[in-house]
Parts: C-alpha cells; sequence; structure tokens
C-alpha cells in the first residue's frame, strides 16, 4: 500500500494539485465546485488491508433536520438511482455524505484517484442546488 500512497502523492505533486495528509491512509483533495460554498473536499482514502482498493468520501453536503430527514432520505434514494457510481445517504446527524469505491492499478494509481474526486465533486456541484432545495422546504 505505501507505493501506492506514494504513486498517488507523487502524480499530485506533479499535477499541481491542491492537497493535504489528513492521517496515515488518508488524504484531502480539493478540486474547485462553483456551486458549493467554500468548495468541496473529497477524502481519498487508502484501505489498510487491501492496497488495491480506495475509497472516496464527501462529508456534510448539506445537514438534514430531524423534521426534513424524510426528504433528505427520498432524495438520496433518487440520486442512488440517477448516478451509477455515486452512494449517497444519511449519517446519524442528518449529513449528506457522498461516497464512491474503486480498484486501482499502480500505475494508473494517481490519474485514476483524480479522476474519481474530481467526477465525484462534479456531481455534488450538479446536485447541489437540489439538495439546499430539499433543506429549505
Amino acid at each position: 500500500m505505501e507505493d501506492f500512497k506514494s504513486l498517488f502523492v507523487s502524480y499530485m505533486k506533479e499535477n499541481m494539485v491542491e492537497y493535504s495528509e489528513y492521517d496515515e491512509y488518508t488524504f484531502v483533495v480539493t478540486p474547485s465546485a462553483s456551486n458549493v460554498p467554500g468548495g468541496v473536499q473529497v477524502l481519498v482514502v487508502f484501505d489498510e488491508t487491501e492496497s488495491d482498493i480506495v475509497h472516496f468520501v464527501i462529508s456534510n453536503v448539506a445537514t438534514f433536520t430531524d423534521e426534513k430527514r424524510a426528504a433528505g432520505m427520498a432524495l438520496c434514494n433518487r440520486l442512488n438511482a440517477g448516478y451509477r457510481w455515486a452512494k449517497f445517504y444519511l449519517n446519524d446527524h442528518g449529513e449528506m455524505t457522498v461516497v464512491d469505491d474503486a480498484i486501482i492499478e499502480s500505475r494508473t494509481v494517481g490519474s485514476e484517484c483524480i479522476e474519481v474526486v474530481r467526477r465525484l465533486a462534479s456531481i455534488v456541484d450538479v446536485i447541489y442546488p437540489e439538495v439546499q432545495k430539499a433543506v429549505r422546504e
């Protein structure tokens, strides 16, 4: 797994991708997202036990109050039906989270991971107005 992480970091440096290291297995990548105030942060988590699996997480896209939880869950269901690879859910605190997993190869780890990061950020950028509407109504 260390090789995958090193290859990923090398790719980000070579391509001037903004990132920070969150912990031993996790990086935070911040691609641009025009509809989301403050942008989107994507956690890129390398699996501790399986070197070729990477987990991607965008936390707290929006927070649904208890009164809005049903609307948030219905929205997650619609989004899950409409987006093939991303998975949407509300956590115990009503925060919408978007996740994806990928099996990667060492020769393309950097480009594959950044492509998934960009796609997830793009999805959140597209759905954000609908999510905010559901939170407010």
